[in-house]
């Protein structure tokens, strides 16, 4: 998985902005805005710190995730292994659990967003910036996201250990 992140962090670097890389157990995708652009549109709502509230609007990362082939099928439970990294364009990164991101579990989408209270992000900030309105820290949320790699394939069993 580290090696995965590296690789896709090296590779993002050379990247357009305008182009997010989607790493799944090693496959990789890219997705341009205008990709992403004609996938279904959502808002969040997310409150700043003493600041008034802002909408963002742009793409849920599950549905970024379901056309790269993820499974987040949450019937089936989610093993530790399952993971997603979303890279930011100055290398920070968060970790999810695909638990987290599963539509169905009712959580507030995160969004990989191109739009602020119906205005295009500045260049510093997008045009894919991370939003998780549910998340206090809003230093998580404004970066701007180059990279999201995905592993889902199940660990390997440690050596002497029964399958």
């Amino acid at each position: 998985m580290l090696l995965a992140v590296l690789v896709a962090a090296s590779l993002a670097a050379q990247q357009s902005a305008d182009s997010v890389l989607v790493v799944v157990n090693g496959r990789t995708t890219v997705y341009h805005e205008v990709d992403l652009e004609r996938l279904p549109r959502d808002s969040a709502r997310i409150s700043g710190h003493g600041e008034a509230p802002q909408w963002y609007a742009g793409v849920r990362l599950t549905v970024i995730l379901r056309r790269a082939g993820v499974p987040l099928d949450t019937t089936r439970g989610v093993t530790v292994s399952e993971r997603l990294v979303a890279i930011a364009a100055d290398g920070y990164r968060v970790v999810f659990s695909l638990g987290e991101l599963a539509a169905d579990l009712g959580h507030t989408p995160v969004l990989l967003a191109d739009r602020r209270d119906g205005e295009p992000l500045d260049a510093a900030h997008g045009p894919f910036q991370l939003i998780v309105p549910t998340d206090s820290h809003a230093s998580r949320s404004e970066r701007q996201v180059v990279a999201l790699v995905v592993r889902t394939e199940p660990p390997e069993p440690a050596p002497g250990l029964p399958h």
